[in-house]
C-alpha cells in the first residue's frame, strides 16, 4: 500500500516539477542581456590573421611587414610565407595563429611570429605578435631557433 501511495504522490508533483524546470530562476530580462560569445572556427582565424597582415603591410614601406623584434630592437623587414595548421582556440575568447616570414630579399631567412587575437567590436583582431623563433645560421644552412616554448597555452622562454 505505502508504494501505491508513493507513485501517487509522484504524479501529483510531476507536473509541479516539470514547470519547475522550464522556468529559470533568473529574470527573461537577464537571460536575454547575457551575450553568447562567438566561437570562431580555423577559417575565421586565418581571415583574420589575412587581413592584420594585409593591413600591416600597406603601412610604411608597401608590400613589406615590419615588425620591431622585442628582444632586439631591430626592425625586421619581413615577407608573408605562411600560417601554420593547426590555428588554436585558446579558451576565454582567444585564438593563436602561428605563422613564417622571410627576410626581405633573403628568403632562406625565415622567422617564424606567434599572433595572439581576440574579439573586438564584432570583429577578431590581433592584439598581441611576436617573434618566437630567429634564423640562426647552422651547417651552412638557416634555421630556426626558439625562444620559447610553450605549456599550457602559455609561453614559456628557453633562454
Amino acid at each position: 500500500m505505502t508504494f501505491v501511495r508513493t507513485a501517487i504522490f509522484m504524479l501529483a508533483l510531476l507536473p509541479v516539477l516539470l514547470l519547475g524546470a522550464c522556468k529559470s530562476s533568473e529574470p527573461e530580462q537577464m537571460q536575454a542581456a547575457v551575450p553568447q560569445q562567438q566561437q570562431y572556427h580555423a577559417e575565421q582565424i586565418k581571415a583574420a590573421m589575412r587581413k592584420h597582415i594585409a593591413t600591416r603591410t600597406e603601412l610604411g614601406n608597401p608590400g613589406v611587414f615590419e615588425l620591431t623584434d622585442p628582444r632586439t630592437s631591430q626592425v625586421l623587414k619581413l615577407e608573408f610565407i605562411k600560417i601554420h595548421d593547426p590555428v588554436r582556440t585558446l579558451g576565454n575568447g582567444r585564438y593563436f595563429a602561428c605563422t613564417d616570414f622571410h627576410i626581405v630579399g633573403q628568403p632562406d631567412k625565415t622567422y617564424d611570429l606567434d599572433f595572439w587575437l581576440m574579439p573586438f567590436k564584432g570583429e577578431l583582431v590581433v592584439y598581441q605578435e611576436n617573434v618566437h623563433k630567429t634564423p640562426v645560421r647552422e651547417d651552412e644552412k638557416w634555421v630556426q631557433q626558439p625562444r620559447y616554448t610553450f605549456i599550457d597555452n602559455l609561453p614559456s622562454l628557453l633562454r
